[in-house]
């Protein structure tokens, strides 16, 4: 894959003015089953040094601003470490615990360091998220990168409201990454209040159906007329060909922050 799989609509922003968030969960290894992904070719579903570089590729192509990354495993991780440190201020790999099982993926936070200063980034572990505080364009921000629980809808509910004491405080926020809940107006995942949720539209898993569980909220920043959507598979085989992991790369972008 050469080029970034966007669909993309411009309405003549400044783009000095853009900041572009990138959130994907790349689908960790130790996850991949033959039972769950029955329909893809073993060939392709347990290559993961082709998998793994198509998802480099298509973070290079995308050259977004803050990349929010899920299910990232060790190895790499440290890859990436040796790919992006030159471009990227890289957080810790966070590891999510599922299941009361020893997995060894996580969550990672890359921010471009033409733009976020290594000094002004604090990284910090949650249970399901990396918050990480920053200063841009001379404001504080927080940035979350989550990965809610995939089975309790409760759980889901305490993650995000274990939010509150600091974003409730924060004028410029973000949080970003797998829900694990599809896209509904009036559930408590969006309707945070003032927070503008940017994907409403763009499914991004595609295995058990076509679901918009990806999304990116954010807070006090400056909202853009612009919409971009991954180019859905034709099929799933054609997914993994493609993207190299089981959830699409959803994107936005906005303008300074208030």
């Amino acid at each position: 894959m050469n080029k970034v799989n966007f669909s993309i609509k411009n309405n003549n922003i400044d783009k000095n003015d853009d900041l572009k968030i990138l959130t994907w969960n790349i689908l960790a290894s130790e996850w991949i089953d033959d039972k769950t992904y029955k329909m893809i070719n073993k060939k392709i579903l347990h290559n993961n040094k082709e998998r793994f570089q198509k998802i480099i590729n298509y973070i290079l192509d995308t050259d977004a601003d803050i990349i929010l990354l899920q299910e990232v495993m060790p190895y790499e991780y440290n890859k990436m470490k040796e790919l992006l440190d030159k471009k990227y201020n890289i957080s810790m790999l966070n590891q999510i615990n599922w299941y009361n099982v020893k997995n060894k993926s996580g969550n990672v936070s890359l921010f471009k360091k033409k733009l976020f200063r290594k000094n002004n980034l604090e990284h910090y572990r949650l249970d399901f998220s990396v918050y990480t505080k920053c200063i841009y364009k001379k404001k504080v921000c927080a940035i979350f990168n989550i990965h809610l629980d995939d089975v309790s809808i409760r759980k889901r509910y305490k993650q995000i409201d274990s939010l509150k004491p600091i974003i409730d405080y924060t004028d410029n926020c973000i949080i970003s990454g797998d829900f694990n809940h599809r896209y509904n107006k009036n559930t408590k995942f969006y309707k945070i209040p003032h927070f503008n949720i940017h994907n409403k539209k763009c499914p991004s898993y595609y295995i058990e159906e076509k679901m918009t569980i990806d999304n990116i909220l954010s807070k006090g920043f400056k909202l853009l007329p612009k919409s971009m959507c991954p180019i859905y598979p034709s099929n799933i085989e054609q997914g993994f060909i493609d993207y190299g992991s089981d959830h699409l790369p959803i994107m936005a972008i906005v303008g300074n922050p208030s």
